[in-house]
C-alpha cells in the first residue's frame, strides 16, 4: 500500500510538474505569439513607413528629373539669349562706336562753327579804340549762341547792337550769323545810321531771306535786340529797341534831357554813397521778324554825358533760375545789381556780374544764352 501511495504520489507530482510546465509553456508561447505580433504590426508600420518615404521619395526623384530638365532646358535658352545678348552687345558696341565717331564729327564741326561765329563778333581791341570802359559778359548756353552783340563806326556814328535770336545752340546760331550779315550790308554799305531805320531794314531783310508772309503754320524766327547809335561829336544817342531796353546810369548831377516818345523811365538812387540816376528807355513790344501788328520802330533820342554807362542785355541774366531759390533772378534784380555795381570800374562789373551769375546758378543747367555789354562814355 505504500508503495502504491508512493507511485500514486510520484504520478501527481509528475502530472503537476507537467501540468506546471505546460501552463508555462502556454504563457511563453502566448508571450512570443504577443511579441511577435506587436514586432511583426511594428514591421509592418515601419515596412509602411518605408514604403511611404520610398513613394515620397520616388516622387521627389521624379520631380527633381523634371526639375532637373526644366533646368537643362532653362540653361539651353538662357545660353542662347547669351548668344543673343553677345550678338546685340557686339552692334551696340559698333552702333556707340559709329555714334561717337558721329558726335565727335558733329562735335568739331560745331566747334568750328563757334571760331567761326566768334571770329564775326567784334574784337577787343575795337573795344578799346572806341570806348576808354567797357565789358562784355558773353555766356553761351551751348557751344554756339543764339545771342551776339555788334559794333561798328561808320563816319563820326558808334552803333552798338545786342540781339537775342529765336532758340539757343545751332538755331540759334544760324539766325544770329544771319543778324550779322545783315547789319554789315544795312549799316556799312547803306549808311544807315538812323537806330530806328536800321531795325526796320532788318526786319524786312529777315523776313525776305526766311519767306515770312505771315501763315499760321509758318515759322515765326526772327531776334529781340537793343541798338544804339551815339554821335561822337555831339555826344547825342538815338536807341532803338525790339523788345530789348537800354540802361543807362549816370551821375544825378547832370539830370536827363526829354525824349521822343516818352519811354523814357527814371529811377533815382536813394544811396547817398552811390549818387547815381537810373535811366530805362524802353523798347517796343515787337520783334525784329514777322509779327501780327507790325509798325515802324520808334527812334529814341537823348542827350548823353562824359561817365554816362550804358547796358543792353538780353533776357538770359534775368531768367535764369537759382539752385537755392528755384525761380528766376528777374529784372528788378538784376536792375539793382547794375546799380549797386556802377561805381567800380567797368571791368570789375563784368567780373561781379559773372560771379553773381555763377553763384546764383549754381548746379543748375543754365537755361539761356547770356549777354551783357556795358560801356562808359568817354
Amino acid at each position: 500500500m505504500a508503495y502504491i501511495s508512493y507511485v500514486i504520489s510520484t504520478v501527481i507530482i509528475v502530472w503537476l510538474i507537467v501540468k506546471l510546465n505546460t501552463y508555462r509553456l502556454k504563457k511563453d508561447k502566448e508571450r512570443l505569439e504577443q511579441i511577435i505580433t506587436e514586432r511583426t504590426a511594428e514591421i509592418r508600420q515601419q515596412n509602411e513607413e518605408i514604403q511611404t518615404q520610398a513613394e515620397s521619395l520616388l516622387e521627389t526623384n521624379n520631380s527633381l528629373i523634371q526639375k532637373n530638365e526644366e533646368i537643362n532646358q532653362q540653361n539651353e535658352e538662357i545660353k542662347a539669349q547669351a548668344e543673343n545678348l553677345e550678338t546685340a552687345n557686339k552692334e551696340i558696341t559698333q552702333h556707340k562706336d559709329k555714334l561717337e565717331k558721329s558726335h565727335g564729327h558733329i562735335t568739331a564741326s560745331i566747334n568750328y562753327a563757334r571760331r567761326i561765329q566768334n571770329a564775326m563778333l567784334p574784337t577787343e581791341k575795337l573795344f578799346e579804340i572806341n570806348f576808354s570802359q567797357y565789358f562784355v559778359f558773353y555766356q553761351p548756353r551751348d557751344i554756339v549762341s543764339g545771342d551776339f552783340y555788334w559794333f561798328k563806326k561808320v563816319n563820326q556814328y558808334q552803333i552798338i547792337a545786342v540781339a537775342d535770336c529765336t532758340g539757343h545752340g545751332v538755331p540759334g546760331a544760324f539766325v544770329s550769323m544771319l543778324g550779322i550779315s545783315l547789319l554789315n550790308e544795312i549799316v556799312i554799305k547803306k549808311e544807315i545810321t538812323r537806330a530806328a531805320e536800321v531795325l526796320d531794314k532788318l526786319r524786312q531783310q529777315i523776313k525776305n531771306l526766311l519767306q515770312q508772309t505771315g501763315k499760321v503754320d509758318e515759322q515765326k524766327d526772327g531776334m529781340d535786340m537793343a541798338l544804339s547809335v551815339i554821335d561822337t561829336q555831339t555826344n547825342k544817342l538815338q536807341f532803338a529797341g525790339a523788345h530789348n531796353p537800354l540802361y543807362i546810369i549816370r551821375n544825378k548831377k547832370f539830370g536827363y534831357l526829354n525824349i521822343i516818345n516818352k519811354k523814357l523811365k527814371i529811377i533815382d538812387n536813394q544811396d547817398d554813397q552811390n549818387p547815381k540816376t537810373f535811366i530805362s528807355i524802353k523798347a517796343d513790344k515787337q520783334p525784329i521778324g514777322i509779327y501780327v501788328k507790325e509798325r515802324p520802330f520808334d527812334n529814341n533820342e537823348i542827350q548823353l554825358y562824359k561817365n554816362d554807362i550804358l547796358y543792353m542785355f538780353s533776357d538770359g541774366y534775368a531768367d535764369q533760375f537759382g539752385h537755392k531759390t528755384k525761380h528766376k533772378y528777374f529784372i528788378g534784380n538784376f536792375r539793382r545789381l547794375l546799380i549797386s555795381i556802377s561805381e567800380k570800374s567797368m571791368q570789375e562789373q563784368g567780373q561781379i556780374l559773372e560771379k553773381t551769375f555763377t553763384e546764383w546758378r549754381g548746379n543748375i543747367r543754365q537755361i539761356d544764352d547770356v549777354l551783357v555789354v556795358g560801356v562808359k562814355i568817354n
